[in-house]
């Protein structure tokens, strides 16, 4: 199919009100243009399923079919990257200039703000694991950050389908296209709510566009009636032509455009005013043009129908031979139907007068199942897995979990490009995240949203975090992403030498059991409010304000510790241009341990910023205030403190 005219191709040029002719006309045009790409889909999708679940209607008589695949290397393959590379939650961190104390504090919240965002669309509980399924099987997996509705205050992902996302192959040769097309389905009733609420004219084109769809779709897949109410939708997006306008930041008469459209009419037509578009496309490979990538299906093509042809000659050697078969003598009084009724036993006559001879051979040599045999292994090499971890299982006489942990590494080195790319993908989303929340601040006047802490939920508004230059990297959440086993040595090893104190240990150590995280939560709570109160100085808005000096507990279990965490922190935020103020709420902070830790000792401190907290200090200690219990001796549910005295802790 070609197109009308050369104008028609530049739907963006239309007029407002007739953008949907040009659209869909060029929507057929790359659906049939790369109607080999969906079919590389579906067919890719077969090999992973196994069967017909994942591929598009094709009849109206379709039964079940059960899967005639023995081995699934495909699904083994994909399954094993999914739950490798995908366990990991690599949450995006910003960074903000390093003199700038202000823009640092609002990037820490901003930070919080995006985390808050992830959990409350489930970006790590669901759809992380979903794209990247698909980009093991297609070759590209994307998620959409978008708005429901152009008056939405609220960002909302989604997954999309691969085979609904388009591109023009000439546009994207290079990767970076500058249309984007999203072609699919939608419910007339949700249609209608979504973008005709109040325009009962609208309303009824999206219905009549609904009942044209309805009747292609009978056509095409041969069907005698339609049992849902949908119409087909196209959304597509034009980025400015003035590239360099976008790069500096500068006022300019913007040409991008975004539009939704329904066979019949216009359903949303509006300036796009971003550098990019709406969506995150994580890539198994990168691909050599275009932006859509190599999958591990593709990659397994070969291996896989070679796996089922040596399985079809396999069974179908046991099917022939399997039962053996019967030497008869010629003219013999035994005839075929004694002995092959209802069995796999076959006959074959040989010379008169000898004795019927029971024959039973090996139905396929040994060399044959050897390589059907190897072609699984071989299959999970080439996209580099092992056996052992396709069977979660481990290889005999390897019991240390450092050394498990060891031949894990090696496989995830293997998969090291593919983890960068699902940590650019995090980047990617929470760049579109923030875009949005721009976009929504500028719009209605301010962005808030609840952030899930532990212990609690902070609220954030885009005022208190919004800052102009940032930069994104990645804060993996999962240092200690080791087995139970590897843990446990690991930790053993660290605690052995030193390197790491007692509640440390047990935090790292604790699997995530609810009584142990909850123990732990008790014995570390002590240096959680000496954090908490820390940062609650170096972030306050007015340090000469007699509220902003948070003086320290009297009854802490560890001075030397407060102390020396103090320290490390004043010396980052002197070195991040923290104003001079919030500093001397902390050097006060730190005069005051000093005067605690002497008081508590029987010593006499000079008397200054430390002295008024000295004196509410227990019985007994001089300068007690009266009524106040006197702290009792470190018991034995305190942390242990490793060989050569505890270390100093970092910032």
């Amino acid at each position: 199919m070609a197109l009308s005219s050369a104008r028609s191709s530049r739907w963006w040029l239309e007029e407002e009100g007739t953008v949907h002719g040009a659209l869909f006309a060029i929507a057929d045009y790359i659906r049939e243009s790369q109607a080999w790409q969906t079919d590389a889909d579906n067919f890719h999708e077969q090999m992973w399923a196994g069967g017909r679940a994942y591929t598009d209607i094709t009849d109206s008589s379709m039964s079940y079919e059960p899967s005639h695949v023995a081995r699934n290397v495909s699904r083994q393959a994909v399954s094993t990257y999914v739950a490798k590379v995908f366990k990991h939650r690599p949450m995006p961190e910003f960074l903000a200039n390093k003199g700038n104390w202000r823009d640092q504090r609002r990037a820490r919240k901003l930070t919080q703000l995006i985390e808050g965002e992830f959990d409350r669309d489930k970006i790590f509980k669901k759809w992380a694991r979903l794209v990247g399924r698909d980009s093991g099987i297609t070759g590209r997996g994307i998620l959409k950050v978008d708005l429901e509705s152009t008056d939405s205050k609220v960002p909302h992902a989604e997954r999309v389908r691969c085979k609904s996302m388009f591109v023009d192959t000439a546009d994207a040769e290079l990767g970076d296209p500058r249309n984007l097309y999203h072609i699919r389905t939608v419910d007339v009733g949700v249609a209608v709510e979504r973008f005709a609420p109040d325009d009962e004219e609208l309303a009824d084109k999206i219905r009549a566009s609904g009942k044209n769809d309805a009747s292609e779709l009978v056509e095409q897949h041969q069907l005698t009636v339609a049992t849902v109410d949908r119409v087909r939708v196209v959304e597509s997006w034009h980025l400015c032509d003035n590239e360099q306008a976008h790069r500096e930041g500068k006022d300019h008469d913007c040409s991008g455009r975004h539009c939704i459209v329904v066979r019949g009419a216009d359903l949303v037509d509006e300036v796009w005013e971003f550098d990019r578009f709406p969506v995150a496309i994580l890539n198994y490979e990168e691909p050599l043009e275009g932006i859509f990538g190599t999958g591990i299906c593709e990659l397994l093509e070969g291996f896989q129908y070679e796996q089922n042809l040596m399985s079809e000659k396999v069974s179908n050697g046991h099917y022939s031979l399997g039962g053996g078969f019967i030497l008869n003598p010629t003219g013999s009084d035994l005839v075929a139907e004694d002995f092959t009724n209802d069995t796999n036993w076959k006959e074959i006559k040989h010379a008169p007068g000898l004795a019927p001879q029971w024959v039973t051979v090996e139905p396929v040599a040994q060399g044959t199942y050897q390589y059907m045999r190897d072609l699984g292994p071989d299959a999970l090499a080439e996209v580099g897995l092992s056996q052992m971890s396709v069977e979660s299982k481990k290889p005999a006489g390897i019991t240390s979990g450092v050394a498990l942990n060891t031949m894990d590494d090696v496989e995830t080195e293997r998969f090291g490009m593919q983890g960068y790319a699902y940590q650019q993908w995090c980047i990617d989303v929470a760049e579109l995240y923030v875009m949005w929340i721009r976009h929504i601040a500028k719009k209605h006047g301010d962005y808030s949203a609840k952030v899930p802490l532990r212990g609690g939920v902070l609220e954030l508004s885009w005022k208190d975090v919004s800052v102009d230059h940032y930069i994104v990297r990645i804060h993996s959440s999962a240092l200690m992403r080791l087995s139970p086993a590897a843990r446990r040595q690991a930790v053993d090893d660290l605690f052995a030498k030193g390197q790491m104190d007692g509640t440390t240990y047990l935090r790292y150590l604790g699997g995530g059991e609810a009584d142990v995280e909850a123990e732990i939560d008790v014995i570390t709570a002590n240096r959680l409010l000496t954090d908490e109160k820390l940062e609650a100085m170096l972030d306050a808005e007015d340090p000469s304000d007699p509220e902003a000096y948070i003086p320290p507990s009297p009854y802490t279990t560890d001075f030397a510790w407060s102390k020396a965490r103090a320290q490390n922190r004043l010396a980052k935020a002197e070195s991040s241009g923290c104003p001079e103020g919030n500093l001397q709420l902390v050097r006060d902070w730190i005069l005051d341990i000093d005067a605690l830790e002497q008081r508590a000792s029987g010593q006499t401190g000079p008397q200054g910023v430390g002295a008024p907290i000295a004196t509410a200090l227990a019985p007994g200690l001089p300068g007690t205030a009266p009524g106040l219990p006197a702290p009792g001796p470190m018991g034995p549910e305190a942390p242990p403190v490793p060989p050569g005295g505890p270390l100093p802790v970092a910032a």
